[in-house]
């Protein structure tokens, strides 16, 4: 049964680093959408067009 000891012990290994990058991607993931969100759109950040007169 030692062996299937060592496979279970690999594979609880192998599942803690999955979740840790699971976890370490998420976070990364909710500060890059808290960035953008805290960026004004586009239209908002833009000066309005300037003003032409349809005559010239």
């Amino acid at each position: 049964m030692d062996a299937q000891d060592n496979k279970f012990h690999d594979a609880e290994t192998d599942l803690r680093q999955l979740i840790d990058d699971v976890v370490r991607a998420t976070g990364k993931v909710q500060a890059a959408i808290a960035r953008v969100l805290a960026k004004p759109a586009a239209d908002e950040a833009a000066p309005p067009p300037p003003e032409t007169s349809a005559a010239a």
